[in-house]
């Protein structure tokens, strides 16, 4: 499951002098710890750890920006 949030703000119209109630995505945010990174059935060295949460990382961002 993805989910995209959104926050209620304001869009100021200097045209006609008035500010609109907007919706506005808020800020996408992921945080992934290696140390919190479970791998069963194999052992994975430090560095090998980091670059697997990287492309987790890299994966998610991109699928958020095909949305």
């Amino acid at each position: 499951m993805f989910k995209v949030q959104y926050e209620m703000s304001t869009k100021e119209n200097a045209d006609l002098k008035y500010n609109a109630n907007i919706f506005a995505e808020k800020d996408f945010v992921i945080n992934c710890d290696v140390s919190a990174l479970k791998v069963e059935g194999v052992t994975l060295d430090d560095a090998t750890r980091a670059e697997l949460v990287k492309k987790f990382t890299n994966r998610v961002i991109g699928y958020k920006a095909e949305i």
